[in-house]
């Protein structure tokens, strides 16, 4: 069964500019999905990046990003498995190896121990194989970053490998 959805000129009206309400007015309005260029979807997108901008979001990123990424290679580069940190802003990363020299890829698994380790100390994190990511939401706080790294360290500090 499809699903018609009707969007009111009322609804254009209130999501966009007068000059595009204007120009739009009495036109046919071939309304699609969101990805394919929705005129409402494209107005609230719109607003987010204006928000973004007077908040200055994209600049607390960079600064925390560059706080967390100090944090990693002071604090989680010199542990015995980690080969690496890398990123940029507050998408980080770091290699998980089984020696840090030859940089040989744990087997199988990891993922798991470490998720499960983390997820015990009241961590949701996200490993993929060898690979731990720090992602974390563009609005996060310096005292956010460090409650994630503290919970953190124990877990890939008491890893066992190879």
């Amino acid at each position: 069964m499809a699903l018609t959805l009707f969007i009111s000129w009322a609804t254009v009206s209130n999501a966009s500019s007068q000059e595009i309400f204007e120009t739009l007015r009495g036109q046919h309005l071939n309304v699609g999905s969101s990805e394919s260029g929705n005129p409402i979807c494209c107005a609230v997108a719109s607003k987010v990046l204006d928000i973004m901008g007077e908040e200055r979001i994209v600049e607390h990123a960079a600064e925390m990003g560059e706080y967390a990424r100090q944090r990693l290679e002071k604090e989680f580069l010199p542990l015995p498995h980690i080969g690496s940190v890398s990123g940029l802003g507050l998408m980080l990363g770091m290699d998980i190896v089984v020696d840090k020299e030859t940089k040989a890829v744990p087997a199988p698994g990891i993922d798991d121990l470490i998720l499960r380790r983390g997820f015990e100390q009241g961590l949701y994190a996200r490993v993929l194989q060898n690979r731990f990511c720090f992602a974390p939401p563009l609005v996060i706080t310096k005292e956010e970053i460090d409650e994630a790294l503290d919970k953190l360290y124990p877990v890939l500090a008491e890893l066992k490998l190879g």
